[in-house]
Order: C-alpha cells, then sequence, then structure tokens
C-alpha cells in the first residue's frame, strides 16, 4: 500500500519513482504531503469545475440523466488536470525561482476568487435567485412583448392567406354550365317556270346550357381544408398567448448566464443589509487560497532531501561533463 501511495505521487509530482525508492525516508515523506496537497486540491478543483459545468456550460435542453453527467465529469476531469499541471510547475521548478513563486501566488489569489464565486452561487443559490427576481422578470417582460408580437405577425400571415384562399374559392365556385349549340335549316318551296324549285333558305341557330360538375371541386376542397387548418392554428395561437408570459420566465430562468448571477451575486454581498453572505464568501476565499498556498509552502519552506540533492548532483555532474567535451574540442582543434 505504501509503494503504491509513493507511486501513485511521483506520477502526480512529476518525481522518478527509480531514483526515489533509492533515497531516504524524508524523500519519501516529502512525496507523500505532495501527494495529499496536490489530491486536496483536485478533489476541490474537481468538485468546483463539476458545478461549474453544470451549471453554466452545459445546455439546458440536455435533460436526459446520462449526457448530462458525462459533461458534468469531463469538465471536472479538465479542471482537475489543469490545476495538476500548474502545482507540477512548483514542484519540479528550482527553488530560486521567484518569478514561479510569484506568478504561482497571483494564481492562487485568483483561483481563490474563483473558486469561492462558484461555491457561493451553488450554496447561495435561492439567495441570489430572489436578488436575481426583479432582473429576471424586466427579462421576461421584454421576451413577453417580442413573443406576442411574433404570434401577432404570425396570425395576420394566416388571417391573408385565408383571406387569398376565400378569394380563389369565390372565383372558382358556382355552377359550370357546358353550352350546346343547335342549326336549323328553313327552307321555302315554290313554283318556278311550273316546276317545283326552293325559293329561298335560312339557317336558324338555338343555343342552350347543360349543367356540369365543376372542374375546381378538388382545388376547392384543398383550399377548404387548408382554411380550416388554419383557423385551428390561429386557436391554437390564442389560447398560447394566455401562457406566454409563464413560459417567458421559465425561459429566463432556466437560461440565466454566468455573468447575471455574478450581477446578483454582488447584490447578495454588497448590497443586501447582512454581511453574513459576505462573511461567508470571504471564509471561502481564505480557505481556498491557504488551500492553493499549501504546496507552494511545502516546496520553499521545506529543507532539500536527498532526492533534490541528487537530482542538483547529477545535473552539475553533466554539466562538468559538457564542459569538459567542450573543452577537449577545442583542444584538438
Amino acid at each position: 500500500m505504501s509503494n503504491s501511495w509513493i507511486k501513485l505521487g511521483c506520477f502526480l509530482t512529476g518525481y522518478k519513482y527509480s531514483r526515489l525508492k533509492y533515497c531516504s525516508i524524508a524523500s519519501e515523506k516529502t512525496v507523500k504531503k505532495y501527494t495529499s496537497a496536490i489530491l486536496l486540491i483536485c478533489m476541490l478543483w474537481g468538485f468546483i469545475g463539476y458545478g461549474f459545468t453544470n451549471l453554466y456550460i452545459i445546455s439546458p435542453e440536455a435533460e436526459s440523466a446520462a449526457p448530462r453527467i458525462i459533461i458534468n465529469l469531463l469538465g471536472s476531469a479538465i479542471m482537475i488536470v489543469a490545476v495538476l499541471q500548474i502545482e507540477r510547475q512548483i514542484i519540479l521548478s528550482d527553488r530560486t525561482n521567484w518569478r514561479a513563486r510569484s506568478i504561482r501566488i497571483v494564481i492562487g489569489f485568483i483561483m481563490a476568487i474563483i473558486g469561492s464565486i462558484i461555491i457561493d452561487q451553488m450554496l447561495l443559490h435561492k439567495d441570489i435567485q430572489a436578488a436575481d427576481e426583479p432582473s429576471i422578470r424586466v427579462d421576461a417582460d421584454a421576451k413577453t412583448k417580442v413573443d406576442i408580437d411574433n404570434m401577432n405577425k404570425r396570425i395576420d400571415e394566416i388571417r391573408n392567406s385565408i383571406a387569398q384562399w376565400n378569394e380563389e374559392i369565390k372565383n372558382m365556385d358556382g355552377q359550370v354550365y357546358q353550352e350546346n349549340t343547335s342549326s336549323t335549316s328553313n327552307k321555302s318551296v315554290g313554283k318556278v317556270n311550273g316546276k317545283d324549285s326552293v325559293l329561298t333558305t335560312s339557317l336558324t341557330n338555338s343555343h342552350s346550357k347543360t349543367p356540369i360538375q365543376n372542374p375546381n371541386i378538388d382545388r376547392i376542397t384543398q383550399y377548404n381544408s387548408n382554411i380550416q387548418n388554419n383557423i385551428a392554428k390561429i386557436d391554437s395561437i390564442l389560447q398560447g398567448e394566455n401562457s406566454v408570459h409563464e413560459n417567458a420566465m421559465e425561459y429566463v430562468r432556466k437560461n440565466r448566464g454566468f455573468l447575471k448571477e455574478m450581477d446578483a451575486l454582488y447584490l447578495v454581498l454588497f448590497k443586501s443589509n447582512s454581511w453574513s453572505a459576505l462573511i461567508v464568501w470571504m471564509m471561502f476565499w481564505l480557505l481556498f487560497f491557504l488551500i492553493e498556498m499549501f504546496v507552494l509552502a511545502i516546496k520553499f519552506f521545506d529543507k532539500n532531501n536527498d532526492y533534490d540533492e541528487a537530482v542538483q548532483h547529477q545535473m552539475e555532474i553533466y554539466i562538468e561533463q559538457l564542459k569538459a567535451l567542450e573543452y577537449d574540442t577545442s583542444k584538438n582543434i
């Protein structure tokens, strides 16, 4: 179990296990301290990454539990890897590197602020929602106005379509007749030179109308069906207007962004009559900042152990070998 813990510590810190196993117990103790501090920081930021992803990154439409959990775990893993790389920069850096130390302090300060804000947004969720309610109502009213305008435009478009179809039906409807034309020839016969002859011929045309089936009956039926369907759409839209404001409120609450909740958190911390929220936030910030400084404190306040000395000694030997090689090469030239 001890070797497994040390191997895990070497993996997290970047130490070389093949060298560490020949070092003293003091070096192993240092690795264990680093491991405990890194695991504490990683667990903390894994939780923060999970909560941040769940609140602000994952889509509100992803209602299925499995995709939400997978995406949340992915956000948590990304945060853990990022924190781990930051801590390795400190552990594997030179003890005299004050620039890295200063940058790590600044990063720790910023990370503590971000972490405490995210934790407070989860713990003070109801207080933030209450403080954000006026802003939610303003946004919901604006969305309601836009939605109602869109509904009215849609109703006008449907009514225009119905009017066009009615006009088409009016033009095509009615009894349709087929015209029939017949001709009658009239002849007058008389005596010419004692013989019967046709004296005059007249042609009489007669017209009649026969009712037939309207050839546009299928189109008229289709237009009537379209009119009934669109009247039903208008009724559905009008019924939806009764709940448009409630739907807008639900939409605005579900799609509240990080910056909007930051504004609400600011109201809770600094504009409320109670100082309890600000005290809670400052306590979390101080806790996170001190946890962030764990690895930095171990690195720069503990003395060098034999592992550090062995690494330093090996580096010096390689440098001397390189200098000797450079000298021999220049001498031969």
